[in-house]
C-alpha cells in the first residue's frame, strides 16, 4: 500500500523535511553592499497588469512581475538557492503560505491537505489562515467551498475566476477548513501536479478586500509576498516596497517601480536616458548600440516559445501536409541571427531541444523551402500566374491574429514579416492583423472560456470576428506539466484552455492522463517527452522561435539570476550607487 507523501517532488520533499533550515537560510543577514536602492523596470505594455490575486498581461509582466512579487500562493517557484540562483533545469514549486502539502496516497489519491505556515501575515498586518485560503479561492472562482454558489459570492471576481481557470483552478474540485491553520484541497482526478496549479493561485488579505472592493482592490493590492505596493498610477507606475516581514528572503532593493512602455523603441531611449534600469524585451536593433554604452544584456535559454496555434479542427489546414509545409518554410536561423539580433534560437518543438520534455521526435522542420512546395503540391495545392497556389480555384491564404507587443511576444510585427516573406516565396498569401494584446487577450483566452460547452476544442476561439482566422500567435512556457496538457489536450475547457487550433490525438491524452497521475518524476517525464513527440510529428504547432529572455540593464543592478526562468526573483537584486 502507498504511504501518504509529502510534497511529492524532490525539491519539493527537501524543502518541507528541511522547512526550518531553508527559511532561516533565506532570512540571513545582508552585508550592507548588497542592500538597498530603487530598481525602475520598464515593462513591454501599454498599461500595469491587473495586481488584484490574479493578473492580466499574461507571465510577463502580469505573473512574473507583478503576481509573484506582491503575492505568494500556498506554495511557489524555488528561488533559493546559492545567492538566489534557480536551481538548474525548470524551477520547481516550493512551499510558501503552506509549511507542508500531503497527498492522500492511494487510499485517499484525491485529497490534499495544506498546513498554513504559522506567524505569516499579509501586508496590512492581518493573518494569512485558512479563512484566507477559502476566502481567496472564492473570489478566483472555485467552486466547492464554503461561500458556495461562488458566482453568487460578494467578492467573487469574474476577471480573476477567468484566469484562476487558465492557472490550474480548475482542477479543484472542493476545499474545506480542518482548523484555523489547515485546509483540505479535492481535485477532480488524481494529479501529481497540484503544487504547481497552486503556485499560481495566490492568497491575498480578505480585510482589504472587504474595504475596497471588487472593483478597487486591484488598486490597493493587500498579499503576503515579498513586496507591498504603495502606489498604482494607472498606464504610469507601480511602486512596490520591500516587506520586512516577509516570511522568506526579506528583498535587498528598497523599491521597485514598473514603468509601462509599449514600444520597443521608446523602452531603449529611456533606458540610455537613465530613466530606468532595466528594460524588458528590448529592441533588437538598439541592442549592440546600448551594449557599447555599457549597458549589459542577459539572455538565457528557458522554457518559452512563440509559435502559431494553427486552426485544424477545420478549413484547409486541417490537412496536416499544410502545416508542415508551413513549418518548412520558414527560415529560422535568418530569423534569429538578422532579425532579432542573436536574442532567440529555431523552435521546431514545443520545448527547447535543451528542455527535459524534449525528447526523440521522429522530424525536424529546418529550412526546407523545396520540402514546402512538394508537401502542398501533394495536398493538391498548385501554382498560379499571380504566385500564390490555388486548390479548385480558392487561393491559399494564411490570416494570423497576432498582438503588437506584451507577454513574451518579442518583436511580433517584424517577426511576423519576415515570416510572410518566407509563406510568399512558396505561395503562401499571408494576412496579418496585429491588435492590443489585452484586445487580443479578449479574443483569445476569454472567447475560448466563454465558449466552453458551445463549441468543439479550437472551434470556441475561431467563431464571430475570428471566423476567418487561421491562426492566432500567442506565446507560452512550458514551466509545468500541465503547460503541455493545457496546449494540446482534446478535452473541453477549463482542462484544455491553451488548445486553440483543435488539434486532437487520443493517444496525446492518453499519455498525458498517465504523466499527471504518476508521482515518479522520472516516469512522468517520459511520458510527457512521448507525448511530446506525437506534437512534433503530428505539426500541432507552427514553430517559430525560443526567445532567450532578453533584458537590457544598466551596470549598477547587480544580482540578477533568472536567466533559466520565466519568472523573476526581485529579491536578490540591489543598486549599486
Amino acid at each position: 500500500m502507498m504511504k501518504k507523501r509529502m510534497l511529492v517532488f524532490p525539491a519539493l520533499l527537501l524543502a518541507v523535511l528541511a522547512a526550518t533550515s531553508v527559511t532561516a537560510a533565506a532570512q540571513q543577514v545582508v552585508t550592507k553592499d548588497k542592500w538597498g536602492g530603487t530598481l525602475r523596470i520598464a515593462v513591454a505594455d501599454s498599461d500595469l497588469p491587473m495586481a488584484d490575486i490574479q493578473q492580466n498581461g499574461g507571465w510577463m509582466p502580469g505573473q512574473s512581475l507583478v503576481g509573484h512579487q506582491i503575492y505568494n500562493g500556498l506554495t511557489c517557484w524555488n528561488f533559493v538557492g546559492e545567492e538566489g540562483r534557480i536551481p538548474a533545469g525548470a524551477p520547481e514549486p516550493m512551499p510558501c503560505h503552506a509549511e507542508s502539502l500531503e497527498w492522500g496516497g492511494e487510499d485517499n489519491p484525491l485529497v490534499w491537505t495544506a498546513k498554513i505556515r504559522p506567524g505569516q501575515t499579509f501586508h496590512d498586518g492581518t493573518p494569512i489562515d485558512a479563512d484566507a485560503v477559502i476566502f481567496s479561492f472564492a473570489r478566483m472562482g472555485i467552486a466547492g467551498g464554503e461561500y458556495d454558489p461562488v458566482d453568487s459570492f460578494e467578492y467573487y471576481h469574474a476577471t480573476v475566476s477567468l484566469l484562476s481557470l487558465i492557472y490550474g483552478g480548475g482542477e479543484i474540485a472542493g476545499y474545506r477548513k480542518i482548523d484555523d491553520m489547515t485546509v483540505e484541497i479535492t481535485t477532480r482526478r488524481v494529479t501529481s501536479w497540484l503544487p504547481y496549479n497552486l503556485t499560481f493561485l495566490k492568497i491575498g488579505s480578505p480585510t482589504a478586500i472587504k474595504k475596497w472592493g471588487n472593483d478597487d482592490f486591484q488598486f490597493h493590492p493587500v498579499g503576503g509576498g515579498p513586496f507591498k505596493v504603495t502606489e498604482i498610477k494607472p498606464r504610469v507606475s507601480m511602486t512596490m516596497e520591500r516587506f520586512e516581514d516577509y516570511w522568506g528572503k526579506v528583498p535587498n532593493v528598497d523599491k521597485v517601480i514598473l514603468v509601462p512602455m509599449a514600444e520597443a523603441s521608446t523602452r531603449a531611449t529611456a533606458l540610455a536616458a537613465g530613466e530606468v534600469d532595466w528594460v524588458e524585451v528590448p529592441a533588437s536593433d538598439a541592442i549592440s548600440s546600448l551594449e557599447a554604452q555599457g549597458f549589459v544584456l542577459h539572455t538565457g535559454p528557458y522554457p518559452h516559445i512563440l509559435p502559431y496555434q494553427i486552426r485544424q479542427a477545420d478549413g484547409p489546414y486541417a490537412d496536416i501536409r499544410l502545416r508542415k509545409a508551413i513549418n518548412y518554410a520558414i527560415d529560422r536561423e535568418t530569423l534569429c541571427r538578422d532579425v532579432m539580433q542573436n536574442t532567440c534560437t529555431p523552435a521546431t518543438a514545443g520545448v527547447p531541444t535543451t528542455h527535459k520534455w524534449f525528447g526523440n521526435p521522429k522530424e525536424t522542420y529546418n529550412y526546407d523551402p523545396e520540402k514546402s512546395r512538394q508537401l502542398m503540391e501533394e495536398a493538391g495545392w498548385t501554382m498560379a500566374d499571380d504566385g500564390v497556389r490555388r486548390k479548385d480555384g480558392e487561393p491559399l491564404r494564411f490570416k494570423v491574429l497576432i498582438s503588437t507587443t506584451g507577454s513574451g511576444q518579442m518583436e511580433p510585427v517584424k517577426i511576423n514579416e519576415f515570416i510572410q516573406r518566407n509563406l510568399a516565396d512558396v505561395g503562401i498569401e499571408m494576412e496579418i492583423d496585429a491588435i492590443d494584446i489585452n484586445q487580443f487577450y479578449s479574443r483569445t483566452h476569454g472567447r475560448k472560456l466563454e465558449k466552453a460547452g458551445k463549441f468543439t476544442s479550437g472551434n470556441f476561439v475561431f467563431h464571430g470576428e475570428n471566423e476567418d482566422f487561421h491562426a492566432v500567435q500567442n506565446s507560452w512556457g512550458s514551466v509545468e506539466p500541465k503547460a503541455i496538457e493545457d496546449m494540446f489536450c482534446g478535452e473541453d475547457p477549463p482542462l484544455c484552455h491553451g488548445n486553440m487550433g483543435g488539434y486532437d490525438n487520443w493517444l496525446f491524452d492518453e499519455l498525458i492522463a498517465l504523466a499527471q497521475r504518476s508521482f515518479d518524476p522520472e516516469r512522468r517525464d517520459r511520458l510527457i517527452r512521448m507525448a511530446h513527440d506525437m506534437v512534433i510529428e503530428d505539426s500541432a504547432y507552427i514553430f517559430i522561435v525560443n526567445d532567450l529572455n532578453p533584458k537590457l540593464m544598466h551596470p549598477r543592478v547587480k544580482g540578477y539570476y533568472g536567466e533559466d526562468s520565466w519568472f523573476n526573483s526581485l529579491q536578490y537584486l540591489w543598486i549599486e550607487e
